[in-house]
């Protein structure tokens, strides 16, 4: 323990691993391979115009420390203007400057709406950079110093007995303190005065160079995302490959500075998010590429394999990455990951290539064992794949919907990139008068209206025994989670909460430690019509095995991208997505034929 360690003349050291430095480092490699080779982070100018406007405007996502919503509003306030400020931003934003009004009073002393005063001229040059109000631990001690005529040791004592409240010690150094004063022919009345105002502000003081360490890798983040915004947000968007929440929302930041992200590509994507060049309207355009290790099932030694086959080359088809890689690595699961996310675009339509890889994957998978065995030579496989491929290519398949596209982006990647579900209703989403990236503290505890796509709902009992519902409100800005408890409107929240519905929801913001919740009081749907229908089958007196058996195959027959859900007496369970269906009457009338007319049926 520190204290133990303190008392046998021990230091104690935390060592922090910070992603923000791997960041940093990952950035200025990609500096030297497409801009400046002898670019060095250590020598940028620490009064850089640009970057001071970029903490300014609040636009802080993907910088260190600064990303919440609540810095963000505070940022805009006060308005950066020298590293100083950075230093006392970082210093400010806790819980007891926070909550004692101090940060405020700073604010207003900076913008000038206050006259920033120093009961004796002394104390300007401690305090000028802060605005003359005491932020800092070593601005105590600097007062102890020139007012108390304290030495270095005694003036950390005093901080650490203020910091602590130790009133035994604070007393006795009080008197040690006015009688520095008197030597110094300071006013008494004065002196006392200051003392108690080191002692009013060491309870909140912060140690300045650990703020001044932080605030170098504050600046340096601002000021890479603002004169090389692409190198930084790919280095960015690499170090949350496993944080689909945080990568979400870094994508959109790229969206904001007009950077475009592409989605992932077998024959372009490596394991982390990479710089390309695209060939845009008016020239070329340097984008992103989405990592291949950002994909659902997708691991290590599958995407090795990919990128290691590829050769400098590209797949031309499915069979092309069949004949190359690793099948013990690149399986059907990890083809199906890929086809979703839209990594094998370049191959073909995607609903072709799902309704066609299991059967070319097999069929690819014997010939290699044929040729092994010496049977059969691998080239073969055209011939042997042609009557499925070409009845495939008369379109012995189901075209998703773009809807059905988007889900299973998000499914696979956990968010959407090539477009979005709320696009249809773009302008009123926006007119909501909230976005999520606006509910910040000022509003706390007040109604906000936020409008957006329902996701993650779930129907929970609590401790005592009440039932709430919980979810997400995605909106073109990022997301919030929303909750309602039994009440008088719950039944009526109750029918609406449902996945994929569009709603616009009415209630108090609630912030805590800067997550933002909203305690949802109405709710008012949108358009349901964007909802993806799903199937469900009623299995109430089905006891027998062999009819399970006729149901699995017609199923694994009419395999799609529409949710099965199987009714059994009380119980109602999502089947395995392998079991969803194509939603045709050809299916459901194989279905009927088995249990009955009216045991299956569609719904939202």
């Amino acid at each position: 323990q520190m204290n133990d360690l303190d008392s046998v003349g021990m230091l104690k050291m935390d060592i922090l691993g910070l992603r923000n430095l791997t960041v940093i480092d990952d950035c200025v490699k990609f500096i030297h391979e497409h801009h400046d080779p002898s670019f060095r982070i250590d020598t940028i100018p620490i009064d850089d115009k640009a970057t001071y406007e970029t903490f300014s405007s609040g636009f802080t996502l993907g910088l260190f420390q600064l990303e919440s919503r609540g810095m963000q509003a505070l940022i805009k306030d006060m308005k950066p203007e020298v590293f100083e400020d950075i230093i006392a931003l970082l210093a400010l934003y806790r819980p007891g400057p926070l909550g004692s009004g101090m940060v405020s009073d700073f604010v207003s002393n900076k913008q000038g709406k206050t006259e920033v005063k120093y009961d004796l001229d002394i104390l300007e040059p401690i305090l000028k950079e802060t605005y003359g109000m005491i932020v800092y631990q070593e601005q105590v001690m600097q007062i102890a110093s020139v007012v108390g005529g304290f030495s270095l040791g005694q003036a950390d004592m005093l901080r650490r007995a203020m910091g602590k409240k130790k009133k035994d010690v604070m007393d006795a150094m009080k008197d040690d303190f006015l009688a520095g004063a008197k030597k110094k022919e300071l006013p008494a009345q004065k002196a006392a005065s200051i003392f108690e105002l080191c002692y009013k502000f060491a309870e909140y003081g912060f140690n300045k160079s650990h703020s001044a360490a932080y605030a170098l890798i504050s600046y340096q983040t601002a000021y890479l995302k603002t004169h090389y915004p692409i190198e930084y947000m790919t280095a960015l968007l690499s170090s949350v490959l496993s944080n689909s929440e945080k990568t979400a929302a870094y994508i959109a930041e790229c969206k904001r500075m007009g950077i475009d992200v592409l989605p992932p590509c077998v024959n372009e994507s490596l394991n982390d998010f990479t710089i390309v060049e695209k060939s845009g309207e008016t020239g070329p355009k340097r984008c992103i590429r989405f990592g291949l290790a950002a994909i659902k099932n997708v691991g290590e030694g599958a995407i090795e394999s990919i990128i290691q086959e590829r050769d400098g080359g590209v797949y031309t088809d499915l069979m092309d990455i069949y004949h190359k890689v690793d099948l013990r690595q690149v399986n059907k699961r990890v083809i199906e990951s890929l086809i979703k996310c839209g990594a094998t675009d370049q191959l073909g339509n995607r609903s072709q290539l799902l309704a066609s890889y299991e059967l070319l994957l097999d069929q690819a998978q014997i010939a290699i064992k044929e040729q092994s065995n010496g049977q059969e030579a691998l080239f073969s496989m055209e011939q042997t794949l042609s009557p499925a491929t070409h009845a495939i290519e008369l379109g012995d398949y189901r075209v998703f919907s773009e809807q059905e596209t988007l889900r299973m982006e998000k499914e696979m990647l956990g968010l959407y990139i090539s477009g979005h579900p709320l696009n249809p209703l773009r302008s009123t989403i926006e007119a909501a008068p909230q976005k999520t990236n606006q509910l910040t503290s000022d509003l706390d505890n007040k109604k906000v209206t936020v409008a957006g796509l329902l996701t993650q709902t779930r129907r929970l009992v609590t401790r005592t025994k009440k039932e709430m519902l919980s979810g997400q409100l995605d909106d073109f800005h990022g997301s919030v989670s929303v909750i309602t408890f039994f009440g008088d409107n719950f039944d009526s929240i109750a029918a609406s909460w449902q996945d994929d519905a569009i709603v616009k929801i009415h209630g108090r913001l609630r912030l805590r430690n800067d997550e933002a919740t909203i305690m949802c009081e109405t709710i008012q749907v949108l358009d349901h019509a964007n909802q993806l229908m799903c199937v469900y089958i009623d299995l109430d007196y089905v006891d027998d095995k062999a009819t399970l058996r006729q149901i699995r195959d017609v199923m694994r027959q009419h395999k799609g991208a529409t949710p099965v859900y199987l009714k059994y007496h009380d119980v109602t369970i999502q089947a395995h997505q392998k079991y969803w269906l194509n939603n045709d009457a050809l299916c459901i009338g194989q279905l009927e034929s088995i249990l009955g007319e009216g045991r299956i049926w569609s719904s939202n």
